[in-house]
């Protein structure tokens, strides 16, 4: 190609010089005609024209004689290299001919320059990405990022918010702890309307005015009928006067008035006054003093009366001078006469010794036995007269009489009598032989005995509980009851206290020993006994039904039967109110406390033990719950070890791992996965309290037990408050170790830390153990340290990651501790796998019937270091005392 381009330049030339010459010859008057044939002599130096191809031809091309010529030099641009193409150094060429001055030499591709693509967690709200890289220079995708689905959401229930009646509601929902996201969405519910309820009228008095009907919503209180104003009445004076042995006067007939008028001394003609018609007649006769009228002595008469209370008070008659006595309440006289000769034809009474008052009753005239009074004669009588002070508010004394068949009266006992006016709902008479119990203000106001309702065997207490009793002595509003015996109280079946639906009740009580209780309801349709068992002393229990974790509602309580417990002598009960409520419901899920740092998960349905911690600083996106709840005896939990003798009480031994088992109360259920019974939920801010009835561990029913917690969230740790309550009346617990608690987490978590020095909280160096065995008799196997765990605490914690979870028992040194199933899985995060590492703070207790026993821990996570921190801050937190306590002791 280049020969091409050179022979065509020259060919050029060739013609220039040509077309030159022939223009000389021109000029010179040469031939214009070009010579033909060849030349027959070649140019000399000295002759020659030369002829170039371009000023770089350096020969000339009609003589060949070679000359100087230098090229006109361009720059070829060097080309860089790239990550995958080589590049060229820069050269230079004859701008003219083209000709390579410089030659270009290669250079090497730089390779790709690789830069790492974070992988990306995936969360619950969206996916994620694997690590991947590119190159930073060129772009180009060296290693693909892949997708990570995303993560399953951590939900916690949304309560449901009741409608109101102007307000609508909203169901129950599901909503994540992480993202917020709601996984089951509230719906509305629409607001439910008044609920009418009828304002009673207010009757005007004298003086006074009063309301017409109105009417109210039962639920919300707002008015909807209003009421309107009923002018005062004016005085209502009778035609007829009221006397006493001096005066007589009119008084207002209409209630709870009482003015007087017309007030003057009877003025007599005879035995009555011209004005009133009093009578003024004979003398009656009287026991005291006639003795000889009826020739025989009276003085075996007793008197009783009722007040406010309800209950009757049998007092000699000799020792009774006055009564206060309210409105309305009944004055009641018992007695026996004994005599002959004269004849009584009724017995009776009147009031102010007015002898024209008297009201005779026949019914209560009875015969006496001969084992009651030995008197002769055949007219031996006894009597019960009951004196009603209903619609009078002006008595000041009252005659028990017997009427002769003579038409003569005999009073057999005189009484001066004080009234004490209406009584308001609620108001105490302050009598210390009736009402003997002290006030004291529960979640519903004051609470005393109940009163007797007046002519019935009905009792009220002030709070407003209606019921009739049977079985026990009930006196002056109190059961006592011996051992052998049971009462009952038993409430009227359409009683519209207990009519709306409930799933909570609460009983307000005294007493002076342990009781257990069965209360009849229906729950759902299905009528059921509800045994419980009630502490002694002053005390509000509260229990969910038990349909309460299916959303089944109770309604209508008819009973409840109390016995006593644990004790020989004679016990004294009193119940003050029954009252019940409807409550959110938290069935067979989590409950969960959280905060910035923690998810703390309680388990409803296992009887309220931890079954999820989630700790957001871990550091470890595989590591979400650091709790192991395969079943319902790992949790972190109350567990408990009592009598292992067949026949304690009737206790019968169950069977585990193929071995004879004793009575093992655990708090999440039994080893059928069959759950523990929930009483009590209370939450408020960040503690949840939680009442239990525990599962016996190798058998089917529950205990006669409770298990109760208080859960404390804080933003470094999480504080347990334990407490524990045995009814069963077992009598060989034995002295043994106890988990105090029991504690499970994932397998991941694979070394045991605790400190095993003899100088606590000063930072010594700590023990590390990563070959630990579960439950085994080989020490070398499982952990059991016995002495020198002086700090108390200890953890389990993952040593590549250095992060764990510690618990801490004040005053507890001994330490159980193991790992399950870790050579099949050493590194297990889930945590419903059968790998999982286990330690038990163990105490030596024996379980003692009806004495409540305490401990408190508490849990942390971090780093070794940052746990051990965390105790030794909080160390003095607790000193769980009832460890030590000789009632729990051997």
């Amino acid at each position: 190609m280049k020969k091409r381009i050179l022979l065509s330049v020259l060919t050029l030339i060739l013609a220039l010089v040509f077309a030159f010459a022939l223009a000389s010859c021109d000029s010179s008057d040469e031939p214009t005609q070009k010579p033909t044939g060849n030349p027959t002599e070649t140019p000399t130096e000295q002759s020659c024209a030369h002829a170039y191809d371009n000023t770089c031809d350096a020969d000339c091309n009609l003589c060949g004689e070679t000359r100087e010529a230098s090229h006109t030099a361009k720059v070829v641009d060097a080309v860089a290299p790239t990550c995958t193409q080589l590049g060229l150094t820069e050269g230079s060429v004859c701008s003219v001919c083209n000709a390579t001055l410089t030659a270009q030499k290669t250079v090497a591709a730089k390779g790709h320059n690789e830069v790492i693509d974070e992988s990306v967690s995936a969360t619950c709200s969206k996916t994620g990405l694997t690590q991947g890289s590119h190159c930073d220079v060129c772009g180009e995708v060296l290693v693909a990022q892949e997708e990570v689905s995303k993560k399953a959401h951590l939900t916690e229930t949304v309560a449901s918010v009741k409608p109101t009646c102007t307000e609508t509601g909203l169901t129950k929902g599901e909503r994540c702890l992480i993202c917020g996201e709601f996984t089951v969405a509230q719906t509305v519910v629409p607001a439910t309307g008044h609920n009418e309820k009828v304002i009673e009228a207010v009757a005007p008095t004298c003086t006074t005015t009063g309301l017409t009907e109105g009417s109210e919503c039962k639920t919300c209180g707002e008015i909807i009928v209003a009421s309107d104003v009923i002018d005062a009445l004016g005085h209502d004076f009778p035609e007829t006067y009221s006397t006493d042995a001096q005066n007589h006067w009119k008084r207002c007939g209409r209630r709870n008035c009482g003015v007087i008028v017309e007030k003057n001394a009877h003025t007599f003609v005879k035995y009555n006054c011209t004005t009133c018609n009093y009578y003024n007649g004979p003398k009656v006769h009287y026991v005291e003093t006639y003795d000889r009228f009826i020739g025989q002595s009276l003085d075996t008469l007793f008197a009783a009366y009722d007040q406010i209370a309800g209950a009757g008070k049998n007092i000699a008659v000799n020792d009774v001078t006055n009564i206060e006595i309210p409105l309305g309440e009944n004055i009641k006289l018992n007695g026996w006469v004994g005599f002959s000769g004269l004849k009584i034809q009724s017995f009776g009474y009147w009031f102010n010794d007015d002898v024209y008052s008297v009201v005779t009753n026949g019914s209560y005239f009875l015969e006496t036995e001969d084992d009651v009074l030995q008197v002769a004669g055949e007219n031996a009588r006894r009597f019960s007269i009951l004196a009603s002070t209903n619609g009078q508010d002006n008595i000041k004394s009252v005659s028990f009489v017997a009427l002769l068949e003579n038409g003569s009266y005999v009073v057999l006992k005189r009484i001066d009598v004080t009234m004490m006016g209406s009584l308001e709902p609620g108001e105490i008479i302050p009598d210390d032989e009736i009402v003997k119990a002290e006030a004291e203000t529960l979640d519903y106001g004051i609470k005393f005995v109940a009163r007797k309702k007046t002519g019935t065997e009905i009792y009220t207490t002030d709070a407003g509980l209606t019921y009739t009793v049977s079985g026990g002595t009930f006196v002056n509003g109190k059961f006592n009851v011996s051992k052998t015996e049971s009462f009952k109280v038993i409430f009227d079946k359409d009683y519209d206290k207990f009519a709306a639906n409930f799933n909570k009740y609460k009983l307000s009580y005294s007493s002076t020993v342990p009781m257990k209780a069965v209360v009849t309801y229906t729950d759902g349709d299905t009528v059921v006994t509800d045994i419980i068992f009630l502490e002694a002393g002053e005390n509000l229990f509260s229990c969910l039904t038990l349909g309460y974790v299916n959303e089944i509602y109770a309604k209508n309580i008819t009973s409840i039967e109390f016995q006593m417990l644990g004790t020989d002598q004679t016990a004294t009960f009193l119940l003050y109110d029954v009252s019940t409520e409807e409550v959110e419901t938290l069935s067979g899920s989590i409950k969960y406390l959280t905060n910035q740092r923690y998810a703390l998960g309680i388990n409803i349905k296992w009887g309220g033990g931890i079954s999820f911690i989630l700790d957001a600083e871990d550091g470890n996106d595989d590591v979400r719950n650091l709790i192991n709840c395969a079943d319902t005896g790992r949790l972190v939990q109350q567990s408990y070890y009592g009598t292992q003798t067949a026949g304690d009480n009737g206790y019968q031994l169950g069977e585990f791992h193929e071995t004879a088992w004793g009575y093992n109360p655990v708090q999440g259920g039994n080893r059928y996965n069959e759950p523990s019974r929930i009483i009590d939920v209370q939450i408020s801010g960040p503690s949840i309290y939680i009442k239990a009835q525990p599962r016996d561990w190798a058998q089917h029913h529950l205990t006669s037990s409770y298990m109760e917690n208080v859960y404390t969230l804080y933003s470094d740790r999480i504080q347990v408050d334990n407490r524990f309550t045995e009814y069963s009346g077992f009598q060989k617990n034995p002295y043994r170790a106890q988990e105090l608690p029991a504690f499970y987490t994932i397998g991941y978590l694979n070394t045991f830390v605790n400190y095993s020095g003899k100088t606590p909280w000063a930072g010594d160096e700590l023990t590390y153990d990563d070959d630990l065995g579960f439950w085994t008799e080989d020490y070398n196997a499982t952990k059991r340290f016995k002495q020198g765990n002086t700090e108390t605490w200890c953890a389990w914690i993952n040593q590549n990651d250095d992060y764990g979870i510690g618990v801490y028992t004040p005053n507890v040194p001994e330490l159980f501790a193991g790992r399950l199933d870790y050579d099949v899985s050493p590194d297990e995060v889930e945590s419903t796998a059968q790998a999982c590492s286990y330690v038990a703070a163990i105490g030596y207790l024996r379980l003692a019937n009806y004495e409540p026993m305490e401990y408190s821990y508490l849990i942390t996570t971090g780093s070794t270091q940052e746990i051990r921190d965390l105790f030794t801050e909080h160390k003095d937190f607790a000193d769980n005392a009832d460890l030590s306590d000789p009632r729990f002791a051997k």
